[in-house]
């Protein structure tokens, strides 16, 4: 347990009040007037929009106000992200479903993941925000599939990702689907990768058709913590992750097999990871949460959890790939050699073909390099990790 003082150094105050918030419409509970009128409202809406919680937030501010009026600023605008947040969720229902439907028509297997599962157990539509629907499906169909998301007017890698694990595909106004043909590769941990490389076989049966498909419950939780992992080591993850975990808990709780799930846990080398944001699950929604309340790395956790974004910055992802470099005992000479000519578990990632046949490496590269150059958001990467090289010699 840390002081006030201490405590509220590391958590801000519009942390602790945008929790209180989540907590309320979470729990389906009217939020105090008295402790509304009291917040910092402005910032309070900002840090949201950061952490993809404007919606859930809103809910939760919204029940302060029954029977009453609400201040019109910045109200107004929150008021319009969290219906836009509804509507998004209806329209991507609907697509989906056409879009699942005919998976099982054609005989193409697929499983739901992360927000396309999470959002429908939310207690009311539009509180779980999310910017795309992710499904793990029958790669050996990959050429089928691209072709129909092609015919229905899709965009396949319009954002320029290279489509190591998976395919994305956009169409206007907001729809956004990834098709994963594996889920995470050995770049950033083997004993995750190794885990759920033959997750296809362990996948259950969902609504009656053979090819509708769905993680039990402990894989899909397991998946929700490597994945959220996954983007705390590459530049951050946000808060959104405690409210996953907390609907999660009042929907699959009592059906998880709990000494099956630390088991795999500790094999991976997430079990620490994962009793972190479990405590601070189980306590920062609270009523009476206060930071003091929590131990030094609990706060440092949710210090990380809130100061980065859902999506992490440029320059945190540089710090955190150099740090991973030098605990593996290279120098920054070496980080940077391994910037220009990645290993194989970084070709794996991001090109396959290339990882199994060595002679396209060369093309790719000078692919890639190109790209460093024409490239805004590429350049800006490359400049976050120059600084951070230059600051840590």
């Amino acid at each position: 347990m840390g002081s006030d003082e201490a405590m509220r150094a590391v958590v801000s105050q519009e942390v602790v009040d945008l929790l209180y918030l989540c907590g309320r419409a979470l729990a389906g509970e009217a939020a105090e007037l008295g402790r509304v009128s009291r917040m910092d409202l402005a910032r309070v809406h900002a840090l949201a929009v950061t952490q993809s919680l404007s919606a859930l937030a809103y809910y939760g501010l919204e029940s302060a106000f029954a029977g009453g009026t609400a201040p019109s600023a910045p109200l107004a605008a929150w008021r319009s992200e969290r219906d836009k947040s509804v509507r998004r969720q209806m329209l991507f229902g609907a697509e989906r479903a056409q879009i699942l439907a005919w998976l099982c028509d054609n005989g193409i297997w697929f499983a739901p993941l992360k927000g396309a599962v999470l959002a429908d157990w939310y207690p009311r539509v539009g509180m779980r925000e999310f910017s795309d629907n992710d499904f793990l499906y029958d790669a050996t169909r990959s050429a089928d599939v691209a072709r129909f998301f092609k015919e229905r007017g899709y965009a396949r890698n319009a954002d320029g990702h290279a489509a190591g694990l998976h395919d994305s595909y956009t169409k206007e106004p907001v729809y956004r689907f990834e098709m994963h043909k594996r889920l995470f590769s050995g770049y950033l941990s083997p004993e995750i990768a190794r885990y759920f490389e033959g997750l296809e076989s362990r996948l259950v049966g969902a609504d009656g058709s053979p090819y509708s498909l769905q993680l039990t419950s402990e894989d899909n939780y397991l998946f929700l913590i490597a994945h959220a992992y996954k983007h705390f080591m590459s530049g951050g993850t946000g808060v959104r992750i405690l409210c996953d975990l907390r609907v999660f808990d009042a929907h699959e709780g009592a059906l998880l097999k709990r000494d099956r799930v630390e088991q795999e846990l500790r094999a991976m080398g997430l079990a620490e990871f994962a009793a972190s944001l479990e405590r601070l699950a189980a306590c920062v929604f609270e009523r009476d949460f206060e930071p003091s309340c929590l131990s030094a790395g609990d706060a440092e956790m949710l210090r990380a959890l809130t100061s980065y974004g859902i999506y992490g910055t440029i320059e945190h992802h540089a710090e955190l790939k150099l740090e991973r470099a030098k605990e593996k005992g290279g120098s920054a000479g070496k980080y940077v050699l391994g910037r220009i000519v990645p290993d194989d578990a970084w070709w794996d990632a991001n090109f396959p073909f290339a990882n199994k046949h060595r002679w396209a490496r060369f093309p790719l590269l000078l692919f890639r390099y190109a790209r460093a150059v024409v490239e805004p958001e590429r350049r800006a990467r490359i400049v976050a990790e120059v600084k951070v090289l230059l600051h840590r010699k």
